[in-house]
This record gives C-alpha cells, structure tokens and sequence, in this order.
C-alpha cells in the first residue's frame, strides 16, 4: 500500500513557513507588549478603600461611631468633619472621601480621621495647600493658638484651634498632611483639654504608616502613555517584520 504524496507548489512552499514565521512573531510581540504593561507598576491597577485605609482604631477610652455621616463614605467633593469645631473641605475635580469618628460620650472627647482622594495627584497637591490656608484662616469664634510640626511628616500642618461659640472652651488639636494623592486630617477635640499636639502627632504618624503601607505607588490614573509607546513599538516591529517578509516572497 503506498501513501499519496503531496507535492507542494513553489508558492505554497513559500506561504507556509511565511505563516508560521509571521504567527511566531506577532506572538512574540504580543508576549513583549504584555510584559511591559504589566511591568509598569504592580500597583497600578491597584484600588484600595479609604475605609481600608484609616486606621482602625484612634485613642484608648474612645468608641468607634456606628456607621453612618460620621463613620462612613462622603458623597460627592465635600468632606465633611463633624467634629465639635466642624468646618467643611472641597476638592475639585474627581474624588471620594471618608470619614472615620470615636468618641467618648461621658467627656465628649472626639477624634476623627478623614481621607479625601482624587485621581488627579498634581490637583491634589493644589487642594492640599488651599487646605493648608484653611486651617490658618478660621474665623469667627474659632481662633488659632498656636501652629506646631510633625517630625516623620515634614508637608504637614499642626494646628491648636479654640472655640467659644457654645459657651465652652473646646480645644482641637488637627493635622493634615498629603500621602501620595490622598488627603488626610486627622482631628482630636476635647472640652477638658484632654488631647496634646503630641497626641495628634503619634495619631497622624501612625495615619501615615498604614497609608503608605496600603495605598498604590501612584496616582490611580492609569498612565496610558505607556501603552501608547508600547503599542507604537509593536506597530514599528510588526511593519518591520511584513517589510522584511515580503521582500522574501517577492524574490
């Protein structure tokens, strides 16, 4: 029994190791441009809540608030701290913000953390210093008595505010500091003077702790230039590759 030979024409003989070189290529191509996008930054594609990232706990002797506008999400570019000196923040453009409060009802001590977060890291770093004059410019009842640093956070700002407005001196102790694109202001009041500037220093060191821990690398925009130059790349090989083929088959 004899088998049947397939004899293989000229151009047969030349589309068929000029597919499969043509298939090895794009498959290699395809593996690089893969390799490199994932290569960018592992956390790129990260997403990490901000209820994730506050700190879980605060100061001994305080309970956390039930969930709620005080233990929970904001909506839209308002935060929100209701502390017992509440002021508001606004950030432009795109972003989210949480809020996390403990308190002590029997001294009515509270601390409160907030976390606002935007995609924008260059529109974050402009709402942070708009934040920081917010602070140094309270008005009405509310005076500044004095300023002090962080010395783990060297973009921080430490403020002692006073409020008489109710008929009672409450003191607040607040810092606020940029972590990556994210805005945290940690804030501790007290009508007994319970809370030190050093108490919200250990509080906003430890915020800062957790935040670089937990948080990505970068903004969370994706930096789709590299994409771009990647897919340019494989373009340029690709042509590059048919070019070269091409001029075989011709031959």
């Amino acid at each position: 029994m004899q088998l049947n030979r397939i004899r293989l024409t000229d151009r047969e003989k030349i589309h068929t190791p000029l597919g499969n070189s043509i298939g090895m290529k794009l498959g290699q191509w395809f593996i690089l441009v893969v390799t490199l996008v994932l290569l960018i930054s592992p956390n790129t594609f990260a997403s990490t809540s901000l209820g994730v990232v506050i700190l879980p706990t605060s100061l001994p002797g305080l309970i956390m608030d039930n969930p709620g506008p005080t233990n929970g999400p904001l909506s839209g570019d308002t935060g929100l701290v209701s502390g017992l000196i509440p002021y508001v923040v606004k950030v432009s453009g795109s972003g989210t913000a949480y809020i996390r409060t403990w308190s002590d009802s029997k001294t009515g001590d509270q601390v409160s953390i907030e976390a606002i977060e935007s995609n924008s890291f260059s529109g974050m770093a402009t709402a942070y210093q708009g934040i920081k004059q917010a602070l140094l410019s309270v008005s009405g009842q509310v005076s500044v008595v004095k300023t002090f640093s962080i010395r783990e956070l060297p973009n921080a700002i430490g403020t002692t505010l006073v409020d008489k407005a109710s008929g009672k001196k409450v003191t607040a102790q607040q810092v606020a500091f940029l972590t990556k694109n994210t805005i945290f202001i940690v804030r501790l009041d007290s009508q007994v003077g319970h809370f030190q500037p050093i108490d919200a220093e250990k509080l906003a060191e430890s915020q800062s702790g957790r935040a670089l821990s937990l948080l990505p690398n970068a903004p969370n925009s994706f930096p789709w230039y590299i994409v771009w130059i990647a897919v340019g790349l494989m373009a340029i090989g690709m042509s590059a590759i048919f070019f070269k083929l091409t001029r075989k088959e011709s031959k």
